[in-house]
């Protein structure tokens, strides 16, 4: 027959084990994102890799919480050059062994175009989805890609033309009519839709100039306000080159 001191070291014993079998997976919280490095105002997404893992919670760049397995962030617009970091700490059955994993991803700013109407005061800006450089024949091309939801599949493409197969030097760059035979400090614009009411200016020549600086090792072309020699539209971009 037990005595009480013995039942008592029993029943001890007894929920030790209980607990040491529900606790004896060691959470280990793991997770990826789709890129390492960003635009402002796209969707960061983050993909749970944790093993033994029975809840999960994310810490955002902006201090939100969220308890999904997966989980997305959408980068604020106004992000200038900048590390964004991501926490998720998972925890194992009976919640009595948790595990956290953080990362960090590179943010540059958001880059975009805009068309203007002098003649009906109407404009439209977008957010390029895609951009890229590389050399075109002779010459060194900016390529910023927009694409739309609606209609599916529509788009809209503004290159940049610089002169020789080298990236472009820092500095202004006078437009010329045409990509053929760009002088040096000479560059072409050219912008393109699919599906989109833009204007193609592929044969119409832009005046104005156009500038070319480095930020963070990062190219960014800019401009404000540049007219098609017919008239009725303007162009203004501010183009960064992951």
């Amino acid at each position: 027959m037990l005595n009480s001191s013995n039942k008592i070291i029993i029943e001890f014993t007894f929920i030790l084990s209980i607990l040491f079998y529900s606790c004896e997976k060691k959470a280990s919280a793991d997770f990826e994102t789709d890129k390492t490095e960003y635009m402002a105002g796209e969707i960061v997404k983050l993909t749970n890799k944790s093993t033994s893992g029975n809840t999960f919670e994310w810490i955002m760049p902006n201090g939100e919480k969220a308890t999904t397995k997966d989980a997305e962030y959408i980068i604020p617009f106004n992000t200038g050059f900048d590390e964004v970091s991501f926490n998720l700490t998972t925890k194992s059955k009976g919640h009595c062994i948790r595990n956290s994993k953080t990362l960090t991803v590179n943010v540059m700013p958001g880059s975009w175009w805009m068309e203007t109407s002098t003649i009906t005061s109407l404009s439209t800006t977008y957010v390029p989805y895609l951009i890229t450089g590389s050399d075109d024949l002779s010459n060194y091309k900016i390529l910023a890609t927009f694409r739309s939801t609606s209609p599916s599949g529509a788009f809209s493409s503004l290159n940049v033309y610089f002169p020789s197969g080298s990236i472009p030097a820092a500095g202004s760059y006078t437009l010329q009519s045409s990509k053929i035979g760009l002088l040096p400090n000479t560059a072409f614009i050219n912008l393109s839709g699919g599906a989109i009411n833009s204007p193609n200016f592929s044969t119409d020549y832009i005046t104005g100039q156009i500038q070319v600086e480095y930020v963070n090792n990062k190219l960014h072309v800019f401009f404000t306000d540049i007219f098609t020699s017919t008239g009725g539209f303007k162009l203004s971009a501010d183009i960064y080159k992951p």
